[in-house]
């Protein structure tokens, strides 16, 4: 558990799971501030839906109450009766039962030609010719029923901006005989637009199905940008595609990007926008996505900080912690494992022979005359030796389960897993030429080289037998090497090992 703690701490399991984290802090605010902005637009379109529902329903109302009165007069004049009256009873007839709105200019009835003979402002017809307007046009070709005009400025009120609504009259042949006019000033798009406060570049626009705008607030040139074709904007083509709905935009006119909301005004061909400006519905979003998002920021970096400083200190304790375990275990002198691991490592491998039934080999290697190389030439030289010994014995064991370690002074102690009798002597063999073969110089040039005596110890491993047996076996082999003339291997039973003359 605790060596996997200590890779998940050095790998990048532990910069994986931290940046994880943050990820996902990182998501859940995102979330939280999607979620936030989401509520700023349904605030916004339902401000807006609630102001351009109530503006078409005011309009509508105003226009079909223009409507109805066209229609009355239209039908009033289809009556024989009627047009035989007195020029003042008819106008009286005609127009004072009529409930005129407030901003309801002129009602005219033109001729065939667009003059007008009947007029609502006085009972002798001012003299004005209107067959040049778009909506006397289109009845004399057709009976285009309720029309509603272009902006257009009046010729009998000063240039006062208006629109026409107009139906046609005709003969009992269905010949063309003239219209109704009904003049309606955009004054009442102005005063109506102008008590709505939709903030910061808010716009409300009531444009023609055909492209063309009848009012906007606020303006661009001071008169409602009235008569400005719009037909290749791309909000109108939203507009049009989606006479009753919602979408965002940038607007031809000024190239600002609004949230609108749209409602066509009742059977008229007339489209009613509301547009409230997105850097003003998102200001306030926008400042708490800023706050939260610099908060984030510091909570992650703080996060990361401490995992990177808790992270540096749990390497370098482990570090520490594996440096001083290493020191438990190895030799100081020769950096070969010590007795302690000698000891740990035996009785690993005396386990696991008991447990696979197989053979195990321990070797005890001893310098001969070391103690004379040390009083004839120092102990550096003597630790000079015992270094390079300990490089061929580790050298001279090449399987991944063999092991080598220094037993103390000059002894060393070999252990092959899985091996007889006379691999062990084999290897031991090779291990002694290799020390033979070993040499040192001393400060004055001088080559030193030692031999050694190897004890082999080999067998199958009983579950009652004790960690040391094949230690003290092996051990003793080596004092019969020793006694037998030293520079050899001798096996811990008779017929194991062989003499190897100096």
């Amino acid at each position: 558990m605790d060596s996997v703690l200590r890779r998940s701490v050095r790998g990048p399991v532990l910069l994986l799971t931290t940046a994880a984290i943050l990820v996902i802090i990182a998501l859940v605010q995102a979330a939280m501030l999607a979620k936030l902005r989401e509520d700023r637009r349904i605030d916004a379109h339902r401000a807006a839906e609630n102001v351009v529902r109530t503006l078409a329903l005011t309009i509508d109302r105003n226009l079909k109450l223009i409507e109805v009165s066209i229609v009355g007069v239209r039908e009033a004049l289809a009556l024989p009766e009627v047009q035989a009256m007195p020029a003042s009873a008819r106008h009286l007839l005609l127009f004072n039962r009529i409930a005129i709105p407030h901003y309801l200019g002129s009602m005219l009835v033109l001729d065939e030609n667009g003059n007008i003979v009947i007029d609502s402002g006085t009972v002798a017809p001012r003299q004005a010719n209107f067959a040049d307007r778009d909506y006397f046009k289109v009845h004399r070709e057709r009976d285009a029923g309720t029309f509603l005009s272009s902006p257009y400025a009046s010729r009998l009120r000063q240039n006062d901006p208006s629109i026409g609504m107009t139906v046609r009259l005709s003969r009992a042949d269905g010949k063309f005989d003239g219209v109704v006019l009904a003049a309606f000033r955009l004054a009442f798009f102005k005063s109506l637009f102008e008590k709505v406060d939709l903030g910061p570049d808010g716009i409300i626009s009531l444009v023609n199905t055909d492209g063309t705008m009848v009012y906007r607030h606020p303006s661009t040139d001071g008169t409602g940008n009235a008569g400005e074709s719009v037909a290749d904007a791309p909000v109108f083509a939203r507009m049009r595609a989606t006479p009753n709905g919602s979408f965002t935009g940038t607007s031809k006119i000024d190239g600002l990007t609004r949230y609108y909301v749209t409602q066509k005004i009742g059977d008229f061909p007339l489209i009613l926008s509301v547009g409230i400006s997105t850097s003003a519905i998102f200001a306030e979003w926008a400042v708490q996505a800023i706050i939260v998002g610099l908060l984030t920021l510091v909570v992650c970096g703080l996060l990361a900080g401490i995992v990177l400083v808790l992270r540096r200190a749990l390497v370098h304790s482990y570090n520490m912690e594996e440096q001083l375990e290493h020191m438990a275990v190895t030799d100081a002198l020769t950096q070969i494992p010590n007795r302690r691991a000698l000891e740990m490592a035996l009785d690993t491998e005396m386990r696991r022979a008991t447990r696979e039934k197989s053979e195990l080999s321990v070797l005890v290697i001893d310098l001969d005359f070391f103690k004379q190389i040390n009083d004839s030439h120092g102990h550096a030289v003597g630790d000079a030796l015992l270094r390079s010994v300990g490089r061929q014995v580790t050298r001279a064991i090449r399987r991944p389960g063999d092991f080598a370690a220094r037993l103390g002074g000059e002894e060393f102690v070999v252990i092959l897993p899985s091996t007889g009798a006379a691999g062990a002597t084999f290897m031991a063999e090779r291990i002694r030429k290799a020390i033979a073969a070993t040499q040192v110089a001393t400060d004055d040039g001088r080559r030193v080289n030692t031999t050694a005596s190897i004890g082999v110890a080999s067998g199958m491993i009983q579950a009652s037998d004790p960690t040391d047996r094949l230690l003290r076996e092996a051990d003793g082999a080596l004092y019969r090497a020793k006694g037998g003339g030293r520079n050899r291997v001798v096996g811990s039973h008779p017929n194991d090992g062989f003499a190897a003359a100096q």
